[in-house]
């Protein structure tokens, strides 16, 4: 009779998969439909009606504080490397130049950690992306089809290769993907193309986005906003993440006892995996800038982290 309730209850652990199968089940049914529906009308069984588009709501979409937030301070910061590209420097800046505001774009993303950590990781991304793809085009920038073949076998190995270490490895996953997208708009150029060389315009462009990426990071700390549209610093961060653990080892005791529970179960899965990121937020709080808090006390987290263990 348990092993009956428990055959009964869902797994978190399979959620994605479900999610995945139930999605392409999905869009296989519709896809046939489709077809159906094509052969349908062209044996002049059915007459398809042509569909009727939605009229775009911009008031549908669910505004909370925090996207709120990161809309703004991203707007901003490439509305300003527009106006930096605009202007210029001389020996230092091109005018007219829309890279800054590029690179910003391209930087866009959702982290967790320490701001400090992650700007040196996007530095370093893009410095070794470019470096490879100008070292790529350079030895297979010739204009026939042996190198082009191998320019084709270089980028994809290149771009699979860290797309790969992005999706497998959840430390490397920023990095895999600015590796991936530096090195192929490098490499991805016409044949015979003069590589351009590490000048200071591109690292001048790389290094001051990402610092009106960290400048409008720290600002939505210091301005007086709800606490909804902050950026959580690492510290923060890793607090949240022990008390979710506490509180998720006690729901699971819970669930664990109850024999009339039978809805969502969590595995070891799933509560080792906040735990991996709890502990990796502790060990990144110790470079966090904390001004005038005391520095972060790495060893109580990790024997926290380590009773939960």
């Amino acid at each position: 009779k348990a092993m009956a309730r428990i055959q009964q209850s869902v797994s978190v652990d399979l959620t994605q998969e479900q999610s995945f199968f139930f999605h392409t089940c999905a869009r296989v049914t519709h896809c046939v439909e489709v077809a159906e529906g094509f052969i349908s009308d062209s044996a002049g069984e059915v007459m398809l009606k042509a569909p009727t588009p939605a009229p775009w709501n911009p008031f549908a979409v669910k505004v909370t504080p925090d996207h709120l937030s990161f809309v703004i301070r991203n707007f901003t910061a490439i509305l300003l490397g527009l106006f930096i590209g605009y202007h210029g420097r001389k020996g230092m800046l091109h005018r007219y130049d829309g890279t800054i505001a590029a690179t910003t774009a391209i930087l866009l993303s959702k982290f967790t950690g320490s701001a400090s950590e992650i700007a040196l990781l996007r530095l370093q991304a893009g410095m070794l992306g470019y470096i490879y793809g100008s070292m790529l085009i350079s030895v297979f920038g010739a204009c026939d089809g042996l190198a082009h073949l191998a320019l084709g076998i270089g980028i994809f190995l290149w771009v699979s290769n860290n797309m790969m270490s992005s999706f497998h490895i959840p430390k490397n996953a920023m990095l895999g993907q600015l590796l991936a997208i530096y090195g192929t708009k490098q490499a991805a150029k016409p044949c015979k193309a003069v590589p351009e060389a590490l000048t200071m315009d591109f690292i001048a462009c790389l290094w001051i986005a990402v610092a009106i990426g960290m400048v409008f990071d720290e600002l939505a700390n210091v301005l007086p906003l709800p606490k909804e549209m902050r950026v959580s610093r690492c510290s923060t961060q890793a607090i949240n993440s022990i008390q979710t653990l506490w509180t998720s080892l006690g729901n699971m005791v819970s669930c664990a006892f109850d024999a009339n529970d039978l809805g969502t179960r969590k595995h070891q899965m799933t509560f080792g995996s906040t735990l991996a990121l709890a502990e990796e937020l502790n060990r990144s709080a110790v470079n966090e800038w904390r001004a005038h808090k005391a520095p972060w006390n790495i060893e109580l987290g990790a024997a926290v982290l380590a009773s939960l263990r």
